[in-house]
């Protein structure tokens, strides 16, 4: 009963965040903006995330990787001390991120938010769901659509779910991200 009551406590606190958000305008040039990126908590899956967003096209200071499981299991060079590392001490009792860490994640401003969590989370819902992202995006689970504009379904697997949003992202008119390779 009391899992249930902060279950439903927290899932109206995310809500309320997506309501409240504030959107800002994207720069005109993909390579100039800031996103954001919930990392999954599956080594493999890591991997395979770091794949595409090793691949944005933009300065790696306008990439925000933020794992909500703490330590990451795998961080390219490229990225090395750049994770925002969310330990279980940075959450609220409800298992959301307290609001320093929501702060500290909403300050920058993510123009692209993307939740590359392979099951729904709430807390990466929270996070890029109340973000000012013009675009939020997450694969599909039925509880995620009110928190998200787009969701991935991944009925092929991760991976392939991966790479349909890299395309996704790419085909749009104007592409939401630009990616180098």
């Amino acid at each position: 009963m009391l899992d249930a009551l902060k279950i439903r406590l927290a899932q109206e606190t995310a809500l309320k965040a997506v309501r409240e958000r504030t959107v800002d305008p994207a720069p005109p040039r993909p390579r100039d903006r800031t996103v954001l990126v919930v990392l999954p908590q599956e080594e493999e899956e890591v991997r395979i995330a770091w794949k595409l967003v090793k691949a944005i096209d933009a300065p790696r200071g306008r990439v925000m990787p933020v794992s909500l499981h703490g330590r990451v299991p795998y961080v390219p060079d490229a990225f090395a001390g750049a994770v925002f590392q969310v330990e279980e001490s940075k959450m609220d009792w409800r298992g959301l991120p307290k609001k320093v860490v929501s702060d500290a994640v909403w300050t920058r401003r993510p123009n692209v938010a993307l939740d590359l969590s392979s099951s729904f989370d709430l807390a990466a819902a929270y996070l890029v769901g109340g973000s000012s992202a013009v675009l939020r995006v997450a694969l599909h689970h039925p509880q995620a659509e009110p928190f998200y504009d787009f969701l991935i379904a991944p009925t092929h697997g991760y991976r392939v779910a991966v790479g349909a949003l890299r395309h996704y992202l790419a085909a749009l008119d104007p592409p939401a991200l630009a990616f180098s390779d």
